[in-house]
């Protein structure tokens, strides 16, 4: 609980945190075309790199270049592992069109996502990422610290989605890139 409690104290450690978060919940939804998933994860990338620097604040939007360069590569690592996420599902023989092959893509997504952001923010390498025994052997340096990271931010995840009623106040968008902020946040600090 210490890592999401300096994550939220590393977020709120700037007055213009809300307007960060608004810009990258609008981001969000525009998710489905790629081009927000582009710019989320740049903005993790540069975010991990500025708690590695032990810099508080969040990164600019403003830098869209940078975000959208770092962000491209690292999408284009997260789609190689769905690839193979979904040759293992046809291996298996599950529909790939079917609620048994989103689930396991979301699961592996929120398992291996933070990892990608976290290795293409030290090594700055697609190369590098796109090895399985780079992230293999990050999470085997840390086993414990990764699985509870990984528990705890996929919970408050989920619960930003599930909670309804914090849709109406906040906004979804919002809500659930603060909580991938505070994930990167957390596993910046692994």
């Amino acid at each position: 609980m210490k890592k999401i409690s300096l994550a939220f104290e590393h977020i709120f450690s700037e007055d213009d945190w809300f307007n960060k978060v608004l810009v990258g919940g609008l981001y969000l939804l525009l998710a489905p075309l790629l081009v927000g998933m582009i710019m989320i994860m740049g903005f993790q990338i540069e975010l991990t790199c500025k708690v590695i620097r032990h810099e508080t604040g969040m990164p600019l939007w403003r830098n869209a270049a940078m975000l959208w360069k770092n962000g491209l590569n690292a999408s284009i690592v997260s789609l190689w592992y769905a690839a193979i996420v979904v040759g293992m599902i046809m291996m298996a023989q599950i529909p790939v069109v079917s609620a048994t092959s989103a689930v396991i893509l979301v699961i592996a997504h929120l398992c291996l996502n933070p990892v990608i952001v976290n290795r293409y923010a030290v090594t700055r390498s697609m190369i590098a990422c796109a090895n399985p025994l780079t992230i293999f052997i990050f999470i085997k340096q840390r086993p414990l610290e990764y699985l509870l990271t990984i528990v705890t931010t996929t919970t408050l995840i989920g619960i930003a989605v599930l909670f309804g009623w914090m849709w109406i106040v906040v906004g979804w968008p919002m809500l659930i890139f603060f909580t991938l902020i505070v994930q990167t946040v957390s596993f910046a600090t692994l």
